[in-house]
């Protein structure tokens, strides 16, 4: 898959969980959406901006900062003692559906324009 076919499967994965999230839609569907979303959407909206050539580094490195951006969030929630798991889903959420439409709007040079012309 191309990186902006991965993109806007992020994307949607993202906002499909942002829904479940806001309609309290209980169930085992739920639970394993935004567990996806939640360790591939934030990563993949920084990653995609890195431009990583190797395919398993960046879904490596989507991984773990998915992670860090959770692990952020979770400390911040106890530091303050506003804890709201849910809203922090959609917040992380939210943002990384953003970042990663807004990167269709720029526009993608293609290989043949970086190329010279004798």
């Amino acid at each position: 898959m191309t990186g902006r076919r991965l993109d806007l499967g992020a994307a949607v994965l993202g906002a499909l969980a942002v829904a479940l999230i806001l309609a309290r839609f209980e169930g085992p569907a739920q639970g394993l959406t935004i567990a996806i979303a939640a360790m591939l959407v934030p990563g993949r909206a920084v990653a995609h901006l890195l431009r990583i050539g190797d395919p398993w580094a960046a879904f490596v490195l989507t991984i773990a900062l998915s992670a860090a951006f959770q692990a952020l969030g979770a400390v911040l929630m106890v530091w303050t003692g506003l804890w709201h798991p849910r809203g922090l889903a959609c917040l992380l959420l939210g943002v990384g559906v953003a970042s990663l439409l807004f990167g269709f709007r720029r526009k993608v040079p293609s290989s043949a324009a970086h190329r010279r012309r004798p």
